[in-house]
């Protein structure tokens, strides 16, 4: 995955926020960036989690064990 490497990390990140900007529903984007932030930014990882689950519950089932 070349999105996860340093050098594409933040383009990524950049490109991801700009896909929740143009749509508040993509559950896609929210998932990838709770993802990425889990380990640096905690807090900010559950509030996209937060905003996941908002839209769609079932998703926060499906990251539990990445949270515990």
């Amino acid at each position: 995955m070349d999105y996860l490497k340093d050098e594409q990390l933040n383009k990524t990140i950049t490109v991801l926020k700009k896909a929740v900007d143009v749509n508040k529903s993509c559950t896609r984007a929210y998932k990838l960036l709770f993802e990425l932030n889990i380990d640096s930014n905690p807090e900010l990882a559950f509030d996209y989690l937060y905003s996941l689950g908002k839209i769609n519950s079932n998703f926060i089932f499906k990251f539990h064990r990445k949270i515990f």
